[in-house]
């Protein structure tokens, strides 16, 4: 990634101020304290008897319900690891605890529903985590310098939270899958920075997404409709584009922070039943755009919306410049905001 940030440990101080994050007390024989499971607790690293060295051995011997955790100092790890049982995979550290996939292979495959993965640093691999099942959670990881940092595939009711996405290509990809939630995670310096391709009923709520190359959050049509999906509470700033729309149906885009030199704040393409409603749209280099056919002109509704560059008098509504086909043309924001909107993500 052409990015390299120098801002981690600064974002990483105010990250965990903000977020409460359940720790593991370890002792000095590391073996002493666990998780919290219903299960057993297998170990991998560390100084206790019988603990494994390997992260996929010890996940081959655990049962349904057990804990996988991971101590750092034989980190990092550099394993393909396959997740075929519903246990918990957790680390001792997020920033020690590394798996390395040595620039080719995936770093976790989860082929099974019920599983929890947090507190690992997932770095140099093609897909960090690709998941292909339903209802896990991955939350508190630090996923980096991959190709695909989150990439889920053909599955429902996963939960991505509280992680640090940087320097991939897609920090998350969604494709053909629905009801994610993608919530309180930093996405920034990637180059893309969220896609959902094909999906549906998912929530991206509550996410800090900067200086991405192309596009903060991405949300398209490519054989099988996106739509019913909601974008709401999020920080978004500093990217090419902040929010792209193309092809979907019934997005809820509101309450957002798009701000600070995005060079598009927002882009609404050949989108019908979308709603975008209480966002400060701010200092962006063109706020919004949108491009639409006759079949889906003036179906979108902009409402309520603050806008910085909003020259009119209030009381008459803000005019949005774009095309229809490869005509210019207008939609119109009804009322637009006098002030913007404290929203605190």
């Amino acid at each position: 990634m052409k990015k390299k940030i120098l801002i981690v440990v600064g974002i990483t101080i105010l990250f965990l101020g903000t977020c409460i994050i359940q720790s593991v007390a370890i002792d000095n024989v590391k073996k002493s304290s666990s998780p919290i499971s219903s299960g057993n607790t297998l170990y991998v690293g560390g100084s206790g008897e019988g603990n494994y060295t390997s992260i996929q051995d010890a996940i081959d011997n655990a049962s349904e319900g057990d804990t996988v955790f991971v101590y750092d100092d034989i980190s990092p790890y550099y394993e393909y690891i396959v997740v075929h049982k519903s246990i918990n995979l957790i680390g001792e550290d997020k920033n020690t605890t590394i798996i390395d996939g040595s620039e080719s292979g995936i770093g976790i495959t989860v082929n099974t529903g019920w599983v929890t993965i947090s507190s690992f640093t997932i770095q140099n691999c093609s897909s960090g985590i690709l998941i292909g099942s339903d209802y896990n959670i991955i939350s508190d990881n630090f996923i980096k310098n991959n190709e695909f940092g989150i990439d889920i595939l053909y599955t429902g009711k996963n939960t991505i939270k509280n992680n640090f996405f940087a320097n991939n290509a897609w920090g998350i990809s969604v494709w053909d899958s629905d009801d994610i939630i993608i919530e309180h995670n930093y996405i920034f310096s990637n180059v893309e920075g969220v896609e959902l391709k094909d999906s549906r009923n998912s929530n991206i709520t509550n996410n800090l997404i900067f200086e991405n190359d192309e596009n903060g959050v991405k949300i398209w049509t490519h054989s099988r409709d996106s739509k019913n999906n909601l974008v709401k509470c999020n920080n978004i700033s500093n990217n090419r584009c902040g929010i792209s729309v193309t092809d979907s149906y019934y997005v809820t885009i509101e309450n957002n922070n798009i701000y600070h030199n995005n060079q598009t704040g927002l882009s609404l393409a050949w989108s019908r039943g979308c709603t975008i409603s209480k966002n400060n749209l701010i200092e962006n280099s063109r706020n919004a755009y949108f491009r639409n056919i006759f079949s889906t002109y003036r179906k979108n509704k902009w409402d309520n919306n603050y806008w910085s560059d909003y020259k009119g008098i209030f009381g008459f509504p803000k005019i949005i410049r774009g095309k229809l086909y490869f005509l210019p043309s207008f939609a119109l924001d009804w009322h637009p905001a006098k002030e913007p909107y404290d929203m605190k993500v």
